[in-house]
């Protein structure tokens, strides 16, 4: 059969209340002929006739049973999902089955076990009942009860009785109640029944449904299984404004005290909720107004009010405690007034301070934005907020306004802090103290931060704060404003102090602080009071300012470079910080339209650092080609003395753009040499094909490329004590499986038959993005990440650090500081023991520690984690925007 039957087209489109209609509406709507024929013989009988399942006519079928063949649905089916009254009566009547079942789409049986106890149908497979529940068909519900209609039948989960009480259909309820339905339903992820009933929108329905579910043995202390939500019957209807459900569940024994797991008591809730007439009687029923057995992370009534005065007046009346504390975070306690003066409550807080005995106003909570700071008073949080009106209610009651935290700040600091200029100014009006310091040596003017006005910062002066006392480390108000990059606030002090100091080692001045910044109006100023760009520039032992400014991560100021070349006359031809020369720092940090400029002013583009890296090394560490076009339109060398150009660890350009994985900018710089430098190693043993796997981008493009040309998968190189293959250390890395397809033989042996492959060797766990660059390689840093303690922001990977004496001479092993873990599953080499991983501060020269060897892959080998060695890890420029400056020299 199809959907079109015309049985059932007629029951979905019509309203049939006889026998005699359905022939009709049969006959109206047959197609085509021949099929119904027998339909339209029997509508020319006059009067209903003996009509039922497998009924008979003159010797001809007609089944009130049939189905369509989309989801298996019978003519009553339809009739209760259309809640067509007169129709599903007739049917029943008629003798439809009223236990049928539709049946899944594409003909597939029904399920035999249906309308078993628990039994679940999908939306097309709902027997009659549920769709009578849910429209709320009361007088076809009785019918199919009379007939003794099976009620244990579920959709979504739920029974015949959830659905009419969700409607809110009472009758419908009632009588499936009268029939045995189950009153204490509560099905997996849907609320109790009785807390369903509750939920209702309705208040006349809700009180009607709780009644008659409480009548048929509903449980009234029945927590709700599914949920902590309010999860009592007194607790759920107490968050409502039906006060007279709240009156009957309590005149009906519901503990006014009853808190489920977890869950909110009823007085919690009704106070949440600012429903005074339940707040006041649940305390005439008896409910605890202060909670104190709760445990101290929850909320008590009290603090559930901080925003509703008329309810904090009710329960102060009633005993509630004001100073009842919770433990939000870090066992640091808050009370009601805390709560009332952070979210900015006057009226609450009004409440609070006319309560006799008074109120605590020193009781300290946590700094809401710090994990650092702590003891907040009411006033020090009515600061952080910028409420002024509060400032004033809690200085008149009283509250102290020399408070100190726990980082030694005073509310006159927080309001700096946060750029409150309202709240410090009636503080001021009050005379607190202004010309203080800390323990530190700061005064309220080193509290400004990117947020502080310039407003507030003259209100101060004008108080009369010194704007120029350095703290003890030598940092003046107007280094931290140029710290924090507040601009307006670094040029009105400028203007309050013509002769900027130079810091303590005279290295990093004001200067270079608007350039790291790229702070060009800043540094405008700075001039116009009388600095001198060349002077700055030029001072001994200090990083250039070109230097300065494109020695880091942040965008280039194209016009903070030309200010500083055209106007200030600085040099572009050095500058020191460890990369030395400006157009070094603009091919590191990616500055593309700044490489260009200062090659075009005449900067040399075959400059080299301390480390022997010149720009077509770091521009070929990159992906993409612009760096690259730029040098390879100057007068760029490609080789010394006829042999390419090579670092301190004995790097050609190659294994820098090996490492890049970018095949573009790998061939470019490729062609530029033999083939028989795709092979060559560094001077540790690392040939382009480890470095190409160093970065977690790798190209198995590269690979292959280097593969094709000579690159041996089979060979071991050290770093260190450990030991690595290229199959281990791309495993280690973290690289593509595309990549990993090229790195495993063929074959477990050499053509030769000299080697055997040991799986076990080359097997790694993946190591941790440290989210940090190497200033060695220019790579993302994976593994640990080793800062020397004495450079400033100087970072090396695993790699680089095992090379480290080759370049960077100045530290012993002691100078530098270890940070992991290792792998991402957060765990260290060095933790586990692993000897391979430990590189000793008493290592020999590391030209006997570095060497690729050729021995069989089973030969005696300590490494066997894939951990690396002490030395561990690399970083990558693109993800590296943490990075600050590295403008000073090691």
């Amino acid at each position: 059969m199809c959907l079109e039957h015309p049985l059932i087209r007629a029951v979905q489109y019509l309203e049939l209340v006889s026998v005699r209609d359905i022939y009709f509406a049969a006959t109206s709507f047959a197609q085509p002929a021949a099929y119904f024929r027998p339909l339209v013989a029997l509508s020319a009988r006059e009067g209903p006739g003996p009509l039922g399942l497998g009924g008979s006519f003159f010797g001809i079928q007609f089944d009130l049973g049939v189905k369509d063949n989309y989801r298996g649905g019978t003519a009553l089916r339809y009739a209760a999902s259309r809640a067509k009254r007169e129709t599903v009566k007739l049917l029943v009547d008629a003798g439809a089955d009223i236990e049928a079942v539709d049946k899944e789409a594409g003909g597939i049986p029904a399920n035999p076990n249906h309308g078993k106890l628990g039994d679940e149908y999908p939306w097309w497979q709902l027997k009659p009942i549920l769709y009578c529940a849910r429209f709320g068909l009361a007088e076809e519900t009785k019918l199919l009860l009379k007939h003794n209609v099976n009620l244990s039948c579920l959709y979504k989960g739920v029974s015949a009785l959830y659905l009419a009480i969700q409607e809110g259909h009472v009758e419908v309820a009632r009588l499936l109640l009268e029939n045995g339905a189950e009153p204490n339903e509560n099905p997996k992820d849907y609320d109790l029944l009785l807390l369903r009933a509750i939920s209702i929108p309705d208040a006349a329905k809700t009180l009607t449904l709780t009644k008659l579910l409480l009548e048929y043995g509903a449980r009234i202390e029945e927590e709700n299984g599914c949920s902590s939500f309010r999860a009592t019957a007194l607790s759920r209807a107490a968050g409502t404004p039906n006060t007279n459900l709240v009156n009957f569940l309590v005149e009906k024994g519901a503990d006014p005290n009853h808190c489920a797991e977890n869950s909110e008591s009823p007085l919690f809730t009704a106070c949440w909720t600012a429903q005074a007439a339940n707040v006041r009687h649940l305390i005439q029923a008896g409910a605890d107004v202060n909670e104190d057995g709760k445990p101290l992370e929850i909320w008590a009534p009290i603090h559930a009010c901080y925003n509703a005065p008329e309810i904090l007046q009710i329960l102060l009346e009633n005993g509630a405690n004001p100073d009842r504390v919770f433990k939000r975070v870090k066992d640091a306690p808050e009370s009601c007034l805390h709560l009332a003066v952070l979210y900015e409550q006057p009226e609450t807080l009004k409440v609070l301070l006319k309560h006799r005995p008074r109120i605590n106003l020193e009781l300290k909570a946590p700094c809401p934005s710090s994990n650092e700071d702590d003891d907040f008073t009411a006033m020090c949080l009515a600061c952080y907020v910028g409420n002024a009106g509060i400032v004033r209610q809690l200085l008149e009651a009283g509250a102290n306004r020399n408070q100190t935290t726990k980082l030694g700040k005073r509310p006159l600091d927080i309001c700096v802090e946060v750029g409150s200029a309202a709240a410090a100014k009636v503080l001021l009006e009050c005379r607190v103290p202004i010309n203080y310091t800390d323990d530190d040596g700061n005064t309220v003017l080193h509290r400004i931060t990117w947020s502080t006005r310039v407003s507030l910062v003259k209100l101060l002066v004008n108080a009369g704060v010194d704007s120029r006392v350095p703290n003890d480390r030598g940092v003046t108000p107007l280094r931290q404003a140029m710290e924090t990059e507040n601009t307006a606030v670094a040029k009105y002090l400028i203007s309050k102090d013509p002769n900027p100091k130079v810091f303590l080692d005279g290295a990093r001045t004001l200067v270079h602080l608007a350039c790291r910044n790229q702070d060009l109006e800043t540094l405008k100023a700075l001039v116009d009071s009388g600095v001198n760009l060349g002077s700055i520039d030029s001072m001994p032992d200090s990083t250039g300012l070109v230097v300065t400014a494109l020695g880091q991560w942040r965008t280039a100021s194209q016009p903070m470079l030309e200010y500083l070349v055209e106007t200030g006359g600085v040099n572009i031809h050095g500058g020191g910080g460890y990369l030395d020369y400006p157009s070094l720092n603009a091919c590191v940090y990616r500055h593309v339209a700044q490489l260009k400029y200062l090659l075009e002013l005449g900067a040399n583009p075959n400059v080299e650092d301390s480390n022997g890296r010149r720009a077509l090394h770091l521009a070929s560490v990159h992906p993409g080609p612009e760096l690259l076009d730029i040098l390879l339109s100057a007068d760029l060398q490609t080789h010394k003395n006829g042999n390419p150009l090579r670092d301190q660890m004995g790097r050609t350009p190659i294994h820098f753009a090996a490492s890049s994985g970018d095949w573009d900018g790998f061939t470019r710089v490729s062609r530029l040499y033999d083939t028989n430098q795709l092979t060559e190693p560094d001077a540790d043993g690392w040939t382009p094909l480890f470095w190409a796997l160093m970065r977690r981008e790798a190209s198995a493009r590269v690979v292959q490329h280097l593969i094709d040309h000579g690159a041996d998968i089979w060979a071991r190189v050290k770093a260190g004590k450990s030991e690595w293959s290229p199959l281990k250390r791309a495993r280690w890395t973290g690289v593509s499986e595309d990549v990993l397809a090229h790195l495993a033989p063929r074959s477990s042996t050499d053509i030769k038959g000299e080697r055997s492959w040991d799986e076990q060797f080359h097997i790694s766990r993946k190591a941790r993005d440290m989210n940090r660059c190497c200033d060695g390689c220019v790579l993302d840093i994976h593994g640990i990440n080793y800062a020397c303690h004495d450079c400033y922001d100087y970072d090396l990977c695993f790699r680089c650090y095992a090379s480290r004496r080759r370049f960077h001479l100045s530290h012993d092993f002691d100078d530098w500081v270890q940070t992991g873990p290792e792998f991402e599953d957060g765990e260290t080499g060095d933790a586990d023991g692993s000897p391979q991983l430990r590189l000793s501060s008493s290592e020999g020269d590391l030209d006997g520690d570095h060497e690729t060897t050729h021995s069989a892959d089973d030969a005696d080998d300590n490494d066997t984690d894939g951990d690396e060695d002490e030395d561990g890890e690399e970083d990558d420029l693109d993800d590296a925007d943490d990075i600050d400056d590295d403008d000073d020299d090691e």
